[in-house]
C-alpha cells in the first residue's frame, strides 16, 4: 500500500557541526601575506607558507558547498561555494568570522561556480547567468541589476574593460566577451564542440585581447583541450590549442584549472596521462604561450603532483607551484628544477566521505582516498568553537591510498577496513599508535559482523566497477583465509544489514532481471541459508539501503521507501511512500522514526507510526554531479550525522527528544542512578538492581557497541535481575532502561 503524505515536514533542523576537511579542489596563494587558501571540499583552510616546507595552519571553516574560488581583497576574503553562495570573511580572524553571506538560489543546478572581482564588484557565474555583487565595508553585499550572460554561464574572468564568460551547452561550449560598460549584449562569441563543459578562463598576462580556455572533458574523458583565443573587433578567433589524453574511468583527462606567469602556463589536467610524462602518474603541463599570436603554444616542461588534481596556483615570490590534489591534499612542487617529482611534503587535507559511525563520544568517518579518521564529537560543534584539533586518529597510507568505503569493529581492540586491513587499536587506546596486524583478502564496500553457529564471521559486500555484485562470508580472525562462501546478489552491496546470524539484503535473480527482492538468509555452517524473499514495489529499480529496528525492516532507494514486519520466518509489507523529489541513498530507523539521506537535498525524517514526514534538514549537496550525500547515522542520543561526499560529516541537531540518557522529563522524576549493575567488567553474569520498584514495569534492552539489539526484557517482577553474560562475545555493551518513548538511562558494561 502506498500512502499519500504531506510534502511539508513539521520541523526544520539545523547544522550544528561538521568535520573539517575534504579532498582538495581549490588553491589560491597570496604572495603579500604568504598565505595559501585551500578549498578542502567544502572546508576552507588557511596556511602560513612563509616556509613552504613547513606549512602552518592558521584557520579552518566549514561550509556546505564545494569551494570553487577565493579572492582576498584588503582584509576581506571572498568565497564562492556551490549551492551555498558567496561569503565575505574576516581574513584577519583566526576563526574566519563571517561578515556577510549572499545565498545563490534558484531553480535547477544553480550555485556560485566561479567568481572574479573588479574593484568592489564581484561577478558570480551561477551556471545560468552572471550576477553582480557590490561589497561595501559595514554594509556587506548589494545585488546589482540586471544580471547578464544568460543560459549556462559556468566560469568568468575579467581584465581591463573586458568580462569573459564560459558557458556550458548540450552540443558545444561558448565563450562570450562583454564590455564592462555595456553588459546587455556580448561584443564577441566563439563556440566549439570540444568545450561542452568549459571549466575555466584566464586572460593573457601581456595581452588583454588573448584569453586561455580550459576546455573540460571531451570524448568520454579521453581528451581535454586548452584553447588560446584572440579578440579582434567583434570576432573571437582560435589561435592555437593544446591537447591532453586520458583513459576512461582509470585516468580521465579534464583541464580544470590554470595559472600563469609572463604567459608561461601551468595546467591542472585532473588525471591526464602520457607514457612520456611519468605514466601512470598524471601530470601538469608547463606551456610557453609568450609568443602568441605570432607563434604557437609549446610544452616546455611538466610536473607530477599526484593523481587527480583540480587546481593550481603559483606561489609568487617562491620557486613553488601549489596543486590541489584529490588523493594527496596539496602538493608543493619546485618548478625551477625540471624534476617532475621534486615535491615538498604533501599537505593532507581530507578525502571524499563515504560512511560514518558513532561510538561513545567519537565520530568515525570513512573516506575515499584518505582512509579512516576519528574525531572528538564535541570539538566539531560550532557552539564549542569548532576546534581545528578535533581529529584523534587517522589511519592512512600515502603509498597505498586507502579507499575506505566501510569499516567494522571486530571487538574492543580490533578494527577492519574495507580494504581488508586489520588494526589493533589497543596501543592507541593506551596513548600510542595502532598496529597493522594482518590483511584479509576481502576488499569490499560493505562490512558487517555476524554471530553464527561457527563463531563470529564477517559479511562482506563487493562490487567491481558496477558489475559482479556479491556477498561473502569470511573468518575475520584468519589472516590467511579467503572467502568461505560467496553468492551473487546483483544488487547494491551497501544495502546489506546483519542482525545476529540473519543477513538482510537486496537480491535480483540475475543481472538482467528488473525485479528486485528483499531477502533474508541465515548464516549457518558458513553458508547462506535462504529464509524468505519478497518482491519490492514496482517503483524500486534498486535497493540502496536497509535498516532494522526490532521487527520493522525499512528499505529505501531512489524516490521510494517501504517498511515491512519481520516475524523471523518471513516478510509482510506494511506500507510504502513515494516522493518524486527524493533520491534515497541511505536509511536508518531509530525509535520508530526513519532517517532518510536524500542524495542531493539533505535529510528527511519519516514517522513510521503516523506515516508522515516529521522533520527535515534541507541543504543541497555541494557537488554538482552524481556525487552527494552518501550515508546517515543516528547516535544513541538522537543526534544526526550526514556523510556528504565532499563536505565530510555534517552534524545535525537531534529531532527525537526522547532519546538520550540525559532525559530529565521522566514521569517518575528520576534523573540518575536508576540502575545499579555489577560486576562490571563481567565474565559470567551480571546483576541489575532497580533504584525504584516502578522501574521493574519498564523494558531492559541490551545492545552491542554498534547499536544492534541483542536482548529485550519486559515486566520484571523482582528487585534484582540476573543475566548470564557467557552467551555474549567479549566486548562493550549498553544496557538501556526504557518506557515507551522515554529512555531513562543507558549504562555501559564490559564483557571479558
Amino acid at each position: 500500500m502506498a500512502f499519500s503524505i504531506s510534502m511539508y515536514p513539521q520541523t526544520d533542523l539545523s547544522r550544528i557541526g561538521q568535520t573539517p576537511g575534504g579532498a582538495s579542489y581549490h588553491v589560491n596563494y597570496h604572495n603579500l601575506s604568504n598565505r595559501l587558501f585551500v578549498g578542502c571540499g567544502t572546508s576552507l583552510w588557511v596556511f602560513d607558507m612563509t616556509n613552504p616546507a613547513v606549512p602552518v595552519i592558521l584557520a579552518k571553516r566549514p561550509f556546505t558547498g564545494l569551494i570553487n574560488e577565493s579572492i582576498l581583497y584588503n582584509s576581506v576574503l571572498f568565497i564562492a561555494a556551490t549551492h551555498d553562495g558567496v561569503y565575505a570573511l574576516d581574513a584577519t580572524s583566526d576563526t574566519l568570522a563571517i561578515i556577510d553571506h549572499y545565498p545563490v538560489t534558484g531553480l535547477g543546478d544553480i550555485g556560485a561556480y566561479d567568481m572574479c572581482r573588479s574593484g568592489d564588484t564581484l561577478f558570480i557565474a551561477d551556471k545560468f547567468k552572471v550576477q553582480r555583487l557590490k561589497y561595501s565595508q559595514g554594509i556587506g553585499f548589494t545585488h546589482i541589476n540586471p544580471d547578464f550572460a544568460p543560459w549556462g554561464s559556468f566560469c568568468v574572468a575579467e581584465r581591463g574593460s573586458y568580462i569573459a564568460v564560459g558557458k556550458h551547452s548540450i552540443f558545444d561550449g561558448t565563450i562570450e566577451i562583454y564590455n564592462k560598460n555595456n553588459l546587455s549584449v556580448a561584443i564577441a562569441s566563439w563556440s566549439n564542440t570540444k568545450i561542452q563543459t568549459v571549466q575555466n578562463l584566464r586572460f593573457s598576462d601581456s595581452n588583454n585581447n588573448i584569453i586561455y580556455i580550459c576546455g573540460g572533458p571531451a570524448n568520454l574523458f579521453t581528451k581535454s583541450y586548452l584553447f588560446a583565443l584572440e579578440l579582434s573587433g567583434n570576432q573571437l578567433n582560435e589561435i592555437d590549442s593544446f591537447e591532453v589524453t586520458g583513459i576512461p574511468i582509470v585516468a580521465q583527462a579534464n583541464i580544470t584549472g590554470i595559472d600563469s606567469r609572463n604567459d608561461t602556463l601551468y595546467i591542472a589536467t585532473t588525471c591526464a596521462v602520457d607514457t612520456a610524462y611519468g605514466f601512470p602518474l598524471s601530470y601538469v603541463p608547463i606551456i610557453d604561450a609568450s609568443n602568441l599570436p605570432a607563434d604557437t603554444m609549446t610544452m616546455i616542461d611538466y610536473i607530477n603532483p599526484g593523481l587527480w588534481h583540480f587546481d593550481v596556483s603559483l606561489m609568487d615570490g617562491t620557486p613553488y607551484l601549489s596543486t590541489a590534489s584529490e588523493w594527496l591534499g596539496v602538493a608543493i612542487n619546485n618548478i625551477t628544477t625540471s624534476q617532475p617529482l621534486d615535491t615538498l611534503p604533501f599537505i593532507m587535507t581530507g578525502g571524499w566521505t563515504q560512511k560514518s559511525k558513532v561510538i561513545g563520544d567519537t565520530l568515525w568517518a570513512a573516506h575515499e582516498g584518505w582512509g579512516l579518521a576519528a574525531y572528538n564529537i564535541d570539538s566539531l560543534k560550532f557552539i564549542n568553537g569548532y576546534m581545528a584539533d578535533s581529529k584523534v586518529l587517522h589511519l592512512y597510507s600515502q603509498r597505498n591510498h586507502f579507499f575506505v568505503a566501510d569499516f567494522e569493529f571486530l571487538n574492543d581492540t580490533l578494527l577492519i577496513l574495507s580494504n581488508g586491513t586489520v588494526y589493533n587499536l589497543k596501543p592507541w587506546q593506551q596513548g600510542g599508535q595502532p598496529d597493522s596486524l594482518y590483511k584479509l583478502n576481502c576488499a569490499g564496500i560493505a562490512l558487517h559482523n555476524a554471530y553464527t553457529n561457527m563463531g563470529q564471521r564477517l559479511i562482506v559486500g563487493t562490487e567491481f566497477f558496477g558489475f559482479a555484485k556479491q556477498m561473502s562470508i569470511f573468518d575475520p580472525f584468519n589472516q590467511f583465509g579467503n572467502s568461505l562462501k560467496t553468492i551473487d546478489i546483483h544488487s547494491n552491496p551497501k544495502s546489506i544489514t546483519v542482525v545476529g546470524d540473519i543477513v538482510f539484503y537486496g537480491f535480483k535473480p540475475d543481472s538482467t532481471n528488473s525485479n528486485i527482492f528483499l531477502a533474508a538468509s541465515k548464516i549457518e555452517n558458513d553458508d547462506f541459508v535462504l529464509i524468505d524473499t519478497i518482491q519490492l514495489p514496482s517503483n524500486f529499480n534498486n535497493l540502496n539501503s536497509i535498516s532494522i529496528e526490532n521487527n520493522i525492516v525499512t528499505v529505501g532507494s531512489g524516490n521510494v521507501i517501504a517498511w515491512y514486519t519481520w516475524d523471523g520466518a518471513g516478510f509482510t509489507l506494511s506500507g510504502s511512500y513515494f516522493n518524486a523529489t527524493m533520491n534515497v541513498v541511505d536509511v536508518s530507523i531509530k525509535n520508530k522514526y526513519l532517517y532518510i539521506a536524500d542524495k542531493f537535498n539533505g535529510v528527511k525524517i519519516f514517522d513510521i507510526l503516523q506515516t508522515t514526514l516529521a522533520a527535515q534538514y534541507e541543504q543541497k549537496s555541494g557537488w554538482c554531479s552524481n556525487f552527494g550525500y552518501q550515508d546517515i547515522c543516528v547516535g544513541n542520543d538522537g543526534q544526526i550525522y550526514l556523510s556528504d561526499f565532499n563536505a565530510g560529516v555534517i552534524i545535525i541537531e537531534r529531532f527525537d527528544q526522547t532519546l538520550g540518557a540525559d532525559n530529565d522529563e521522566s514521569p517518575l522524576g528520576i534523573v540518575e542512578d536508576k540502575l545499579h549493575i555489577y560486576p562490571n567488567p563481567s565474565s559470567s553474569n551480571i546483576t541489575i538492581e532497580f533504584s525504584n520498584p516502578q522501574m521493574r514495569k519498564h523494558t531492559i534492552n541490551i545492545y552491542d557497541c554498534l547499536g544492534q539489539l541483542l536482548m529485550s526484557l519486559d515486566d520484571i517482577n523482582t528487585g534484582e535481575l540476573n543475566i548470564e553474560t557467557g552467551i555474549f562475545k567479549s566486548g562493550i555493551y549498553f544496557i538501556e532502561l526504557r518506557d515507551g518513548q522515554h529512555i531513562f538511562e543507558v549504562k555501559k558494561i564490559v564483557i571479558e
